[in-house]
């Protein structure tokens, strides 16, 4: 709760990036026991790490609050997280991995798009070819 606004951002965006990267390689991995591995390996990284994520934020921020606490404990320092920490994911999350995969895909869509025609096909649209 007592983080800094800076710190708090940084560890959101490689919080969200660690676990839109479990998200997205499930998606991808073919094998069922790659993709348990995976997801493992992705969340163990972020839980080890300290890395913040605002929904696990607000489950063990509103406990501390509901136990008996002390004064740096406070709905107000919960909100600061919460705040920091949210906008931080959502950097991570759109930013680090949605525009890179945008970007290593936006070429391979285009391709999909404008196929190529053949000299036969451009005659035809032209009008040379008379059936």
């Amino acid at each position: 709760m007592n983080a800094g606004a800076k710190e708090l951002f940084v560890r959101g965006i490689l919080c969200n990036w660690l676990v839109c990267l479990a998200v997205w390689l499930a998606v991808k991995i073919k094998s069922e026991s790659a993709k348990l591995v995976m997801i493992f390996w992705c969340l163990f990284a972020f839980i080890s790490s300290g890395f913040e994520h605002c929904v696990a934020n607000m489950t063990l921020l509103s406990l501390g609050l509901l136990i008996p606490h002390g004064t740096d404990v406070s709905f107000t320092g919960m909100l600061h997280n919460l705040s920091w920490v949210t906008l931080g994911n959502i950097v991570g999350g759109a930013l680090f991995v949605g525009m890179a995969y945008w970007f290593a895909t936006v070429k391979k869509v285009q391709e999909q798009r404008s196929p190529v025609v053949s000299a036969r096909e451009s005659k035809a649209i032209s009008g040379v070819i008379e059936d």
